[in-house]
């Protein structure tokens, strides 16, 4: 494994330590496969970039994002397209929605899981 693998894996363990308030809700949903039984990982290295969560099932990608986002659409377009050729679909949400409208939130991740490419049996 080269050094900047792992340290995208050390940043990974560091951000699941330590996460986010809207994370750290988020994960409680979606840990354990208490969302329809998704299993999802959580600041999962794909290639490049970590994802904030991600379930192989449904090669789905779930992006939280705080304000510093609304500067910086294009690296989070670039991020996107990192992940959509990984072969994963992409959903964002703000930290405001997940702390504030969480039913919604979960709502339009079983939408996406269930609505993205066929869902591929894994354990």
């Amino acid at each position: 494994m080269n050094e900047i693998h792992e340290q995208r894996i050390r940043s990974a363990r560091e951000m699941r330590i330590n996460p986010k308030q809207a994370e750290k809700i988020l994960w409680e949903e979606l840990r354990g496969r208490r969302l329809v039984g998704l299993r999802f990982k959580k600041q999962y290295v794909m290639g490049k970039l970590i994802a904030d969560f991600y379930c192989l099932a449904s090669r789905l990608v779930i992006e939280v994002d705080g304000d510093i986002h609304d500067y910086q659409k294009e690296y989070d377009s670039i991020r996107t397209r990192h992940f959509y050729d990984h072969g994963t679909h992409v959903i964002r949400f703000t930290n405001e929605m997940v702390l504030n409208d969480l039913d919604n939130v979960l709502s339009q991740i079983k939408a996406a899981a269930f609505g993205s490419a066929m869902l591929y049996k894994i354990d």
